[in-house]
């Protein structure tokens, strides 16, 4: 629907609930992923198990350290 409509690309925020669903569904090709020292609300970003799943893996990962925080971004494979 996303390309039917001219949009090339959807961003998603959300915490564990939300993340689990996309990684679930396999609706995600791309992921860009802030670590920081930070947090709110526990540590567990994505919900367990994936029903049997393997969690994804980022393929040729690029990484940025600004400050504390460390950003992550690859292909998802």
């Amino acid at each position: 629907w996303l390309k039917q409509e001219s949009l090339p690309s959807l961003m998603v925020e959300g915490g564990a609930q939300v993340l689990t669903s996309f990684l679930q569904a396999r609706l995600a090709d791309y992921a860009v992923v802030t670590i920081s020292p930070t947090y709110v609300g526990g540590y567990r970003a994505v919900q367990q198990p994936l029903d049997g799943q393997a969690l994804p893996h980022l393929r040729d990962p690029q990484a940025l350290q600004v400050g504390p925080d460390v950003t992550l971004w690859g292909a998802l494979g």
